[in-house]
């Protein structure tokens, strides 16, 4: 009997694993993430002056095509 129980809290488990990867990480995160704009990176102002004064700072993001192009474009073509 205690056998039927472990295999029915496997399934459980695993049913519920699969939701939270399925439903919840891949739609509902993504979701809300959306909505939320800006506001999804809010922080508390204690850790905004600690990150602030720390120097943390994410690099600036420049929009470079494919390596390729960029090989190219500096590429010498006078030949």
């Amino acid at each position: 009997m205690a056998a039927r129980g472990i295999k029915e809290f496997g399934l459980a488990l695993a049913i519920a694993v699969g939701v939270d990867a399925t439903l919840v990480r891949c739609i509902l995160v993504p979701a809300t993430m959306t909505l939320l704009g800006p506001a999804n990176w809010w922080a508390p102002g204690p850790l905004r002056r600690l990150h602030q004064r720390l120097g943390l700072h994410e690099a600036p993001v420049h929009p470079v095509g494919p390596p390729a192009a960029k090989a190219l474009a500096t590429a010498d073509v006078s030949r």
